[in-house]
């Protein structure tokens, strides 16, 4: 899902690399360490993100998908870095794709944990 809406994404801004996309995003995010205006202006981004994903947890957790002894902020947060990490992965190798994300994901979410 990841890869399809940065490439979504791209194809609405007028591009067919989601690449560029990326390295685009992580260059906002350094210049937000310099200009607290637009540091603003994204944090009130990530606000509105964090909400629709706080949502998205509680319609998971309606559904028995995820337990609820885990706080939402910790589940949303987690989600961010995920999110974050692949772009910057995608930003500075272009070689990241969704099924490597997937596939990498589900390999330690069903890691036996006696064997760690």
């Amino acid at each position: 899902m990841l890869t399809h809406v940065l490439e979504e994404q791209a194809r609405r801004e007028g591009s067919e690399d989601s690449g560029t996309l990326a390295e685009l995003i992580v260059q906002v995010w350094g210049e937000c360490l310099r200009d607290e205006s637009l540091a603003t202006t994204l944090r009130h981004g990530y606000e509105d993100m964090y909400a629709v994903w706080s949502d998205l947890v509680a319609t998971y957790r309606a559904a028995g998908h995820l337990p609820a002894d885990v706080p939402t902020e910790h589940l949303v947060r987690t989600l961010m870095a995920l999110v974050q990490g692949f772009i910057v992965q995608q930003a500075l190798f272009g070689t990241v794709s969704g099924e490597m994300l997937r596939n990498g994901l589900r390999t330690l979410m069903t890691a036996d944990a006696a064997a760690q």
